[in-house]
C-alpha cells in the first residue's frame, strides 16, 4: 500500500480517539455547576487566591452559571 494511505488511516484514527476522549470528558450541567460552586467556595475561604481565580476563569465559570443552571435543574429528579 502507499504510504499516504497509512498516513490517512492513522490521521482518521487519531481524530476518532480525540473525539471520543472529548465526548467522555465533558461535564454534565450539574457537574459543571458543582465544580464552579466548589471553586467559588474555595475562593471565598482562601481570600480570592490567584490560583483559584485562574481555575475559576479557566473553567469559564462566570459564563457557565448562566448557561448551565437551567439545564442542571432539568437533570434533578425528585424521588416519589
Amino acid at each position: 500500500m502507499n504510504i499516504l494511505v497509512y498516513i490517512a488511516i492513522a490521521t482518521i484514527t487519531v481524530i476518532g480517539i480525540a473525539i471520543s476522549v472529548i465526548f467522555f470528558l465533558n461535564f454534565t450541567p450539574t457537574e459543571k455547576l458543582e465544580l464552579c460552586a466548589g471553586i467559588y467556595d474555595d475562593m471565598i475561604k482562601n481570600k480570592n487566591s490567584e490560583e483559584l481565580r485562574w481555575q475559576y476563569d479557566a473553567n469559564n465559570c462566570s459564563d457557565s452559571i448562566l448557561q448551565w443552571a437551567p439545564l442542571a435543574e432539568s437533570e434533578v429528579t425528585i424521588p416519589e
